[in-house]
């Protein structure tokens, strides 16, 4: 999948320069047909001298020698440029490699850094329980002493009244 984008545009790019490369050897006007005539030669009459034949001959091989040297031009121009790109997709698909294996550390750093912070936070949820019910042990500690008190001072309050109430009644008589 990582080499899927360097393959394609490979592929894109020579199908590019092939396409590039049949239409630069098509003629591109008359004057070039006339010009560089792909017809065979046929000698139509016995009447042709020699020398004309031979003259016609030179000029036919002359005309693809020159085709052939512009073929062999373009095909030398379009065999750089394929490599060109293919060394540009080769460093671009180093620095994706390179990009790849970086973000694969940093996942992997992360992942421990998840991994300790979740231990953290047991260890703090832990410490929270922890606590939690030690506080909830004093409070239910408290509240029996503040009961326990509370009714002792009622008692004792209740003695102060009812002796006071004596002693009023008491006075009174």
């Amino acid at each position: 999948m990582k080499y899927l984008a360097p393959i394609i545009a490979v592929i894109v790019t020579t199908l590019l320069v092939i396409v590039v490369g049949i239409f630069s050897i098509m003629p591109t006007t008359k004057a070039e047909v006339k010009a560089t005539p792909l017809q065979p030669l046929v000698v139509a009459t016995v009447a042709l001298a020699s020398n004309q034949v031979a003259t016609d001959m030179s000029q036919y091989q002359a005309s693809m020698a020159q085709r052939e040297a512009a073929y062999q031009a373009r095909l030398a121009e379009l065999e750089q440029t394929l490599q060109s790109r293919q060394a540009t997709y080769q460093m671009q698909q180093q620095d994706l490699a390179a990009q790849v294996a970086l973000a694969q550390g940093q996942l992997q750093s992360l992942t421990t850094q998840q991994q300790t912070l979740l231990e953290q936070v047991k260890q703090l949820e832990d410490a929270r329980q922890s606590r939690l019910v030690t506080y909830q042990s004093q409070l239910d500690e408290a509240k029996n002493q503040y009961t326990t008190r509370y009714a002792a001072w009622q008692q004792q309050l209740n003695e102060a009244q009812t002796q006071l109430n004596a002693a009023q009644a008491g006075l009174s008589q």
